[in-house]
């Protein structure tokens, strides 16, 4: 059985969805703030020339087939990560004959044994906001992991990743980080990615806050001049 701290609660806070599918929270006082995802897009200045070509090598209609399974078993996988660490179990057997739920349930039941490096569970999905750095979001767990606080993040990929692909994964949960310490005064100083792959075993990504919080800075300041916020 995971244990969940008794916490005050943190704020929940409107979602809003512009049209070009970038996303915002609007917070007590009023006052929207873009979400992590949105402001990373800037972090990665190739990325949009990197799935251009990917795109243009295999097609729409294959691309888009892989973008939806990805999104629809990721959302399966997370969905089965939350049930188990609020100790609602099902059997993945449910899942198995449903694909891509059944492609989830595999990579679940490989995520599996580390999960269980997970206890004194602070927050599963919390909405954050810090309206120092001008972002929020929503993060996956917030958690002891083998005794210590630390943010962490589920992926899922068809193909293993290396640390240099997977920097904006980084940013994502050390923004994370900075905001709920900054909202509750729990400091977070460590990260965790762990990325279920699609036929291979599962990856662990450990990492220090404090290595991220520059270039997490650079790709939030980087958003603000695109957009006007600043000059």
């Amino acid at each position: 059985m995971f244990n969940h701290l008794t916490l005050p609660p943190l704020p929940i806070l409107d979602q809003i969805t512009e049209q070009n599918g970038s996303r915002k929270y609007r917070i007590a006082n009023g006052l929207c703030l873009p979400s992590v995802t949105t402001i990373l897009k800037y972090a990665d200045p190739n990325k949009n020339d990197t799935l251009a070509r990917w795109r243009n090598n295999i097609g729409d209609k294959a691309a888009d087939a892989i973008l939806e399974n990805s999104r629809t078993r990721g959302t399966t996988l997370d969905k089965m990560v939350e049930d188990h660490l609020n100790n609602i179990d099902k059997q993945p057997i449910e899942y198995i004959n449903n694909k891509p739920d059944g492609e989830a349930a595999i990579m679940f039941g490989d995520l599996h044994p580390f999960l269980q490096n997970i206890n004194n569970i602070h927050f599963l999905q919390p909405m954050l906001y810090s309206e120092k750095l001008g972002t929020a979001g929503s993060a996956d767990i917030i958690t002891e992991y083998n005794g210590v606080l630390t943010v962490i993040d589920i992926k899922n990929s068809r193909k293993p990743r290396t640390p240099a692909m997977i920097v904006t994964y980084y940013l994502q949960v050390t923004a994370y980080a900075l905001m709920y310490s900054e909202m509750t005064g729990n400091k977070v100083a460590n990260g965790l990615v762990l990325m279920a792959v699609e036929d291979d075993a599962t990856q662990l990504f450990h990492f220090k806050i404090v290595d991220y919080i520059r270039p997490l800075l650079k790709a939030i300041n980087t958003y603000q001049k695109q957009s006007g916020i600043v000059s």
